[in-house]
């Protein structure tokens, strides 16, 4: 999870940075605050009220993508994965307009495949990791959640039988772990 127990105190003031931001027509920044709140506070209103600015400001549309995700994790992590299957289904689509930060494009394909292979729908699962994996092969993108995706991917080979490459991948894994 992505809280922890300090968020509290940090709420009144990332609450105090929105609301500042907002008065200033800061959009940007508004819709960053809002993305901090929703992780500090309550996740469904302040996702809610980022996506109206990023709706209604061209500066604050960046933030779509990210908030998306997020909301998508918190939902895989209260257990809903088909609500979290459509969040992160619009956080790709919202990540594929907006080229700044290709690592959140491959977290939302990871998401929407996470989603769908626990909704049994494995083979959909499988080209968006795939994808995923190769961009972090191609850009040597070293951050815990690169190994996650490839951890995924060989579950998914194994999920639509191709259990050759899932050991493949395993293997690699381990030998990248030493």
């Amino acid at each position: 999870m992505r809280r922890t127990g300090g968020d509290t105190v940090a709420l009144s003031l990332l609450e105090q940075a929105y609301e500042v931001a907002l008065a200033a027509r800061q959009h940007f920044i508004a819709a960053d605050a809002a993305h901090s709140c929703a992780l500090a506070g309550d996740m469904i209103a302040w996702t809610n009220r980022g996506l109206e600015l990023a709706d209604r400001f061209e500066a604050a549309r960046y933030w779509r993508g990210t908030l998306l995700l997020n909301l998508g994790d918190w939902q895989w992590e209260h257990g809903e994965p088909a609500k979290s299957l459509a969040t992160f289904e619009a956080a790709l689509e919202a990540r594929q307009r907006e080229s700044r930060n290709p690592s959140l494009t491959a977290e939302a394909r990871y998401g929407v495949a996470r989603a769908l292979r626990a909704l049994g729908r494995p083979l959909e699962a499988v080209p968006l990791l795939e994808q995923a994996v190769r961009w972090v092969e191609e850009t040597e993108f070293e951050q815990p959640e690169a190994r996650e995706y490839q951890k995924e991917l060989a579950a998914a080979y194994d999920d639509v039988g191709r259990p050759v490459e899932a050991a493949a991948l395993r293997a690699a894994l381990a030998r990248s772990s030493h």
